[in-house]
């Protein structure tokens, strides 16, 4: 674990920082000079430099040459701007693998990840540790006393591509951890259910690593995601260290890709070995489908960043830094970046708790595979279009700054983000289309267009500062999570528990209780049966006639209940399972729990969380959006919610608008609003409550 970070050379607390990603490696010492004076007069701060410049940095081992990184620095320091430096070893060099060909990463067929692109390494080679620590000792070292370097990143999105290593290396280190874990080999036997296919194990020395999809024991893949995702924390881990030992004084951080998404590695276990958590963050580019495979067209809607930078300051509860952001094009475009968007992204980022964002790239690349990425310039390195843009944006934030750094999003609604929970569901074994993020994104679209706000939580923290829990698909239960959720409730909590929960213990085996198992008394139903829709099948369901009797669809899944207590608030519509309940509510001690059978669609979940909020005295930021496609947080200067602020975003190139539930005075301006506001085609307001 890192120890607590000293901030000693940071900007001060009431800064933003804007600045980009930089690669002097790529250019002259004369146009670094003038990107320097460029990059003053747009309102940079600070860059981020070398994460893919090894080679630059160490041409052979042990041998080491900064002199070019140091004249970056010094050159921009110059001129006003920082730097945060990176640990290079997300790209070791060919000399690194010719010499040490252990650090090789195989995939599962046997096969050896060549040389040619970057993360070919295998995070558990001895070899490769020991490298990576001497380079970090050497950047720590070297920088320690510069204060014009204000930290580190550590290697650069960790687990990005495939990150699973088949090398013996990797074999012995997962049996190791298998020893630790279950003591036996016939407990790993029970405990995977190896009795099925006849796959039980003599002794640990005949387990091979598993690999994901490949029709093998669904506890033993969930258990490989687990291992690999501790490797890698503990590879942060070892190059904080170094970082911490050598640098003392200067913040350690790591860029999560994927805009958050990314689900191989466990971001809250990473985020205990980070003074702060950063995100690259491409919302035109990523979301969670992209993490999952799909490269189809996903329509564009804000809440999918929402949600992503809702799970990066759920790591720590704490501001974060964005390392990489969307500049303009991509190449995985799903809309136009237009003039104006740029600044509703930024100030999403900044009302999520961003207090350092940097534009990706400062400059077009000139080669390489990533050279059809925008830029804040263009390839002949004129100031243009998006040059201007990214000031004027510069510019309006720091107008606010004071008053915006002081102040983060708090919420009374929690909907609970568990890794292992994904994990066990990545085999698409209840339904190929079904993802656990898919799930989660659901309910969290439908509080976003209820303008309620939503903290992310990671199964170890407490639930009890929140009114109301959502669980989606919380697969695995052992009676210690049961009894969390059970106190939550008892003591006045609305718990929303979804179909595929309940129904497997923490190995990933079926619990032989009825579904859902050890919720059952408090979700006061039997789960009678259980069905995945084909495709794109959906199923119909009906509000409670005293509810609005309107029909509405789920997909991928649903489950036929029995009422054991609880009352239907939704029954079906369809088949054989016409007037089978589908959504119940419960109500045990102080609180209630909803059941929800299926995945239904958006309306409905805005329709039935609208009610639990009200019910829970939670009322929406504001009311009457002219669009779904605006973001509103209310942000406060501590958790007692002082000092009450409110952020709106419009990411729509039209005019828009809402209704204040009071009134407040917009920010810098100091103009008095309310009833009805207007946001301009991409425009936001930030504005303070009139106590």
């Amino acid at each position: 674990m890192g120890n607590s970070p000293s901030f000693s050379t940071m900007p001060p607390a009431d800064s933003l920082h804007f600045g980009a990603a930089y690669y002097p490696e790529h250019v002259t010492p004369e146009r670094v000079l003038e990107d320097a004076r460029l990059m003053k007069e747009a309102g940079m701060t600070l860059v981020r430099m070398g994460e893919f410049s090894w080679i630059r940095m160490e041409r052979e081992e042990g041998v080491y040459d900064f002199s070019w990184l140091d004249h970056a620095v010094e050159t921009l320091a110059a001129h006003g701007v920082k730097s945060l430096l990176c640990t290079p070893t997300a790209t070791p060099p060919k000399w690194v693998m010719d010499k040490y060909p252990d650090v090789y990463q195989f995939h599962a067929d046997g096969r050896r990840r060549e040389f040619g692109g970057r993360r070919h390494y295998c995070v558990n080679s001895p070899s490769y540790r020991r490298l990576s620590t001497q380079i970090a000792e050497a950047i720590g070292s070297h920088y320690a006393g510069n204060p014009n370097v204000i930290g580190y990143q550590i290697d650069n999105e960790l687990m990005a591509e495939d990150p699973y290593c088949h090398c013996q290396t990797c074999v012995e280190a997962f049996r190791g951890w298998l020893r630790a874990k279950f003591g036996t080999v016939e407990e790993l036997n029970r405990r995977w259910g190896l009795d099925f296919w006849s796959q039980c194990y003599r002794s640990f020395d005949e387990v091979a690593l598993p690999r994901i999809n490949a029709h093998q024991s669904p506890s033993s893949t969930l258990d490989l995601q687990r291992f690999f995702s501790e490797c890698f924390v503990n590879y942060a881990a070892l190059q904080g260290e170094a970082l911490r030992r050598t640098s003392p004084g200067k913040t350690v951080t790591h860029n999560v890709c994927s805009c958050g998404f990314l689900y191989r590695l466990d971001l809250n276990h990473l985020g205990r070995e980070l003074d702060i958590v950063s995100v690259d963050n491409y919302p035109v580019s990523f979301t969670f489908e992209s993490e999952y495979g799909n490269s189809g067209d996903v329509p564009y809607h804000p809440s999918y960043a929402s949600l992503a930078l809702g799970i990066i300051r759920g790591t720590k509860k704490a501001p974060f830094w964005v390392t990489e952001a969307q500049s303009g094009r991509t190449m995985r475009p799903r809309k136009l970046v237009e003039p104006g968007f740029l600044g509703a992204i930024t100030r999403q980022e900044l009302a999520h708790g961003a207090r350092s964002v940097l534009f990706f790239s400062w400059r077009i690349f000139a080669s390489g595979v990533e050279f059809m990425l925008a830029g804040v310039l263009p390839s002949d390195s004129k100031p243009r279009r998006t040059y201007r843009e990214i000031a004027g944006i510069i510019r309006d934030s720091n107008a606010v700054a004071s008053q915006l750094t002081a102040l983060m999003p708090r919420a009374d609604v929690a909907i609970l983000r568990d890794f292992d929970c994904d994990w066990a569901l990545d085999d698409g074994l209840p339904h190929q289309d079904f993802r656990y993020l898919r799930h989660l994104h659901r309910y969290y679209q439908a509080l976003f267009e209820n303008h309620v706000n939503v903290d992310i939580l990671s199964p170890e923290e407490d639930f009890g500062r929140h009114k109301v829990l959502i669980a989606p698909s919380w697969i695995l239960i052992d009676e210690t999570r049961a009894e969390k959720l059970r106190d939550f409730v008892h003591n006045g909590g609305t718990l929303v528990l979804t179909c595929l929960s309940a129904m497997r213990d923490p190995d990933n085996r079926n619990r032989p209780e009825t579904i859902p198992s050890l919720l059952t008394g408090l979700c006061g139903i039997e789960v009678e049966e259980q069905q995945p829709l084909k495709f794109q099948d959906k199923v119909r369901f009906l509000s409670a006639p005293d509810a609005s009797g309107e029909a509405h669809q789920g997909s991928y899944w649903f489950d036929l209940l029995s009422l054991q207590g609880a009352e239907a608030l939704a029954t079906y519509d369809d088949r054989w399972f016409a007037g089978v309940p589908a959504i119940t509510s419960h109500r045990t001690g102080k609180g209630r729990t909803v059941y929800v059978g299926t995945v239904p669609d958006v309306p409905y979940l805005r329709s039935l969380l609208s009610g639990i909020c009200v019910e829970a005295g939670i009322l929406p930021n504001v009311t009457e959006p002219s669009s779904p496609l605006i973001e509103s947080l209310k942000v406060f200067g501590s958790a007692e919610r002082e000092n009450e602020h409110l952020h709106l975003v419009n990411f729509t190139p039209e005019p828009q608008s809402v209704t204040l539930p009071c009134p407040h005075l917009s920010l810098p301006e100091g103009t008095r609003m309310e009833g009805r506001v207007s946001l301009p085609p991409f425009g936001a307001l930030f504005l303070k409550k009139i106590a």
